[in-house]
C-alpha cells in the first residue's frame, strides 16, 4: 500500500534530518510544519544508505509534526470526476456537497477574514498610527486601495462618517459603469482586507465606513455624479430629523462644503451635509396596465444595487386587470424575496472563496520564493504535497543546494528534473491550477484561474528579488533599479559556471565593507567557495546521465512531425493518447536532450 514499494518505515538518520531541516526552515523564516518529537524503536529494517549495494539495517523512528492542519491541495481531488486521459476518478467522483463543505471548513477554520487570527497582516505597508482616529482610517484605506491597485475617486468626512468612491480606473478615466459586476466584488474585497488590519475595529467602533462603486447603484456620492444629475428628481435621507423631517425630495441643484441643495417648485432647500445620509435617484414607474412587473422589476435591479434600491408599486391598472396584476404582483414578490435571499447567500461564499483562494496564491508564492532565496529544494512538489494553508509540508528527498546549479535535482528518483530547483516556482503555480480545477463548480475554474493570473507571477517576483536584494546588501530602495538586477543576474551566472557555493558566497560577500580588503575576500570565494574544474566535471557528468533519454533527437522531432501530419495513426500507436498530451510529452523529452548534450559538452571541456 506505500508509494515506490517501499514499507512505510522511516528510519533515525533521515528522521534527525528531518527534524533539523524543517527547524533550521523555521528559523530562516520560511513557513513550515515543526517538529515536535523524534521516537525511535527496536524494530529495523534494511536500507542501502548510499545506494552502494552494501545496504545495513537501521532503526525505525517516528516524527512528530505540527501544522495548523495537514490538509493539502490534493485532498480536494477526492471529488475529482473521471479523468478523460487515465480513466481515474476520486474515491467521491462528484460529490459537489462534500468539495463545498471542505472549502467551507478550510475558509472558516485557517482564513478568517482574510488572515485575522492567522498569523497573517492582511495588509501590508501601512502608514505608522498617529493617534489620530480619523487621519488614521483614512490612511489605512488610502494604503488599502494602493496596494489593491484600485484607485479612489471621492473620499470626504461628513460628521464621523468616511464615504469613499472605489474605481479600478483612474479619475481622469470614465468609470466602469452600472453594469459591471466587478466593481461590487472589488468592493467587498477591499472591506475584508480592512478588516485583516488589527486597528480597523477599535477605528469603526467609533465612525462609519462607506465604501462605493461609481455608477454601482441609485445612490448619488462623488462631485462628478452631484454635477451629472444636477436637474434630476433625487431624495435626501438625513441620519436625524432637520426641520422636523427625515426626506426632503425635489430636483437636485449640487452640494458645497455645508449642504446638499434641492429646487422644490423654484424654492432652495438647502440640507446639511452632516445630516446626509444618502441621495438617491429615483426608481423607474411602470406604464399604464404594464403586465410584464417582474420582468422590469429585475431589469432594474440588474442595473442597480439590490441591496440599496427598492422597488416602488405605483402603477396604475384599468379596473378589468386590477386582481390578475395583484396575484402575479404577490407571487413575484414571494419569488424575488426567495431568489434575493438564496443569491445573497451564495454571493458571500463566492467572496469567500475569491478571498481564500487569493490569499492562498499570495502564500504559496511567498513561500516558493523563500525557498529559492535560501536554496532550499523540495523534491516531490506534487498536489498532495502542497499545504491549504501555504507551508513547507512533507519532508521527503529534500536538500539545501550546495554548488549553485539552477538544475539541481535533490530527488534521485526524479530523472527528468520536473522538481529541479529552477522549476519550484512554476510547479507550484501548476499545482494551484490543479487545486483551481478541483474547486471546480463550487468554486468556478474562470474565476481562480484570474485570480492566479493576476496574483502569482506578481507576489513571487516581489517577494524573491525583495529577499535577493537583502542577501546582497541593497537596501536602498523598495523597487530594484536595473543596475541591481544586472547586478543580481550576473553573479548567478558567475556562481553557476564556477559551481560556487550557494550559501557560502553570500555570507563571504557580507564581509565586503568599507577599508575591507577586497583581494582577500575576492581570494576567499575563489579558493574556498568556488568548486574545482574536476568537482564541476563530476557534477555535469551526473546531470548528463539524470538527463539521459532512451530516444534521439531526430527521432522524437520525427514524432512531432508526424503529430502534425497523422495525428490518428500517432494516438493509436501509443495507446490511444490524446495527441495533445502526446505533443506536450515529446516536447518535454527534447527538452531532456538538449540537457543531456549541453551537460556532455561541459564535461568534456572541464575534463
Amino acid at each position: 500500500p506505500y508509494s515506490r514499494n517501499s514499507d512505510g518505515r522511516k528510519v533515525l538518520r533521515s528522521s534527525i534530518r528531518e527534524f533539523l531541516c524543517s527547524e533550521a526552515n523555521h528559523h530562516l523564516g520560511i513557513p513550515t510544519t515543526r517538529a515536535a518529537t523524534c521516537v525511535t524503536s527496536d524494530s529495523r529494517v534494511v536500507r542501502d544508505v548510499r545506494y552502494s549495494g552494501d545496504p545495513i539495517e537501521e532503526r525505525c523512528t517516528v516524527v512528530t509534526r505540527l501544522a495548523p492542519t495537514f490538509l493539502r491541495f490534493g485532498s480536494f481531488e477526492v471529488c475529482k470526476p473521471e479523468d478523460v486521459v487515465t480513466g481515474r476518478a476520486g474515491p467521491s467522483a462528484e460529490n459537489w456537497d462534500l468539495q463545498q463543505q471542505l472549502l467551507d471548513f478550510v475558509a472558516d477554520s485557517f482564513y478568517p477574514r482574510s488572515g485575522q487570527d492567522n498569523g497573517t497582516d492582511g495588509v501590508t505597508g501601512l502608514p505608522e498610527l498617529t493617534g489620530d482616529p480619523k487621519a488614521d482610517l483614512e490612511g489605512i484605506v488610502q494604503a488599502t486601495l494602493l496596494q489593491s491597485e484600485l484607485f479612489a475617486l471621492d473620499l470626504a468626512w461628513i460628521a464621523d462618517r468616511i464615504e469613499v468612491v472605489v474605481s479600478a480606473t483612474p479619475p481622469d478615466q470614465d468609470p466602469l459603469g452600472p453594469e459591471s459586476l466587478l466593481m461590487e466584488k472589488v468592493t467587498k474585497l477591499i472591506k475584508s482586507r480592512l478588516w485583516a488590519v488589527p486597528a480597523i475595529e477599535q477605528l469603526l467602533a467609533n465612525y462609519e465606513l462607506i465604501l462605493a462603486s461609481p455608477g454601482a447603484s441609485n445612490v448619488i456620492r462623488t462631485d462628478r455624479e452631484f454635477e451629472a444629475w444636477k436637474g434630476f428628481p433625487v431624495t435626501v435621507t438625513t441620519t436625524e430629523p432637520h426641520k422636523k423631517k427625515t426626506k426632503f425630495e425635489g430636483n437636485l441643484t449640487g452640494r458645497d462644503q455645508k449642504h446638499v441643495i434641492l429646487n422644490l417648485k423654484g424654492r432652495p432647500i438647502k440640507v446639511p451635509r452632516a445630516l446626509v445620509a444618502e441621495v438617491t435617484l429615483p426608481p423607474p414607474k411602470h406604464e399604464k396596465g404594464d403586465q410584464q412587473m417582474k420582468t422590469l422589476r429585475k431589469k432594474w435591479q440588474r442595473k442597480g444595487s439590490a441591496s440599496s434600491i427598492e422597488f416602488e408599486e405605483e402603477a396604475v391598472v384599468e379596473v378589468g386587470q386590477a386582481e390578475e396584476l395583484a396575484e402575479l404582483t404577490k407571487g413575484d414578490m414571494a419569488e424575488d424575496g426567495e431568489d434575493e435571499d438564496g443569491e445573497e447567500e451564495d454571493e458571500e461564499a463566492q467572496d469567500k472563496y475569491v478571498r481564500v483562494y487569493r490569499e492562498l496564491v499570495r502564500r504559496t508564492a511567498a513561500l516558493v520564493a523563500k525557498w529559492q532565496a535560501f536554496g532550499f529544494c523540495h523534491g516531490v512538489l506534487n498536489t498532495d504535497n502542497m499545504s491549504v494553508v501555504g507551508v513547507t509540508i512533507d519532508y521527503g528527498p529534500f536538500g539545501f543546494m550546495e554548488a549553485y546549479d539552477p538544475e539541481y535535482v535533490c530527488n534521485g528518483s526524479d530523472r527528468t528534473g520536473r522538481y529541479s530547483y529552477k522549476a519550484q516556482p512554476e510547479i507550484c503555480k501548476w499545482n494551484l491550477e490543479k487545486l483551481a480545477e478541483a474547486l471546480d463548480p463550487t468554486f468556478p475554474l474562470e474565476t481562480s484561474l484570474a485570480i492566479l493570473e493576476e496574483e502569482y507571477d506578481r507576489t513571487y517576483h516581489a517577494e524573491h528579488q525583495g529577499l535577493m536584494l537583502q542577501k546582497l546588501g541593497l537596501l536602498t530602495s523598495d523597487v530594484p533599479t536595473h543596475e541591481d538586477l544586472e547586478l543580481q543576474l550576473g553573479l548567478l551566472e558567475l556562481m553557476e559556471v564556477t559551481g560556487a557555493d550557494w550559501t557560502g558566497t553570500f555570507r563571504c560577500l557580507s564581509k565586503v565593507a568599507r577599508g575591507v580588503d577586497l583581494d582577500a575576500v575576492a581570494q576567499e570565494l575563489s579558493t574556498v567557495y568556488c568548486a574545482p574544474p574536476e568537482s564541476l566535471a563530476k557534477q555535469y557528468a551526473r546531470k548528463a546521465d539524470l538527463f539521459r533519454t532512451n530516444m534521439t533527437a531526430e527521432q522524437l522531432n520525427g514524432f512531432l512531425a508526424r503529430a502534425q501530419s497523422d495525428p490518428e495513426g500517432l494516438s493509436k500507436l501509443f495507446g490511444g493518447t490524446p495527441v495533445d498530451v502526446l505533443r506536450t510529452e515529446i516536447t518535454e523529452e527534447l527538452e531532456r536532450v538538449k540537457e543531456c548534450e549541453k551537460s556532455a559538452s561541459k564535461t568534456a571541456a572541464l575534463k
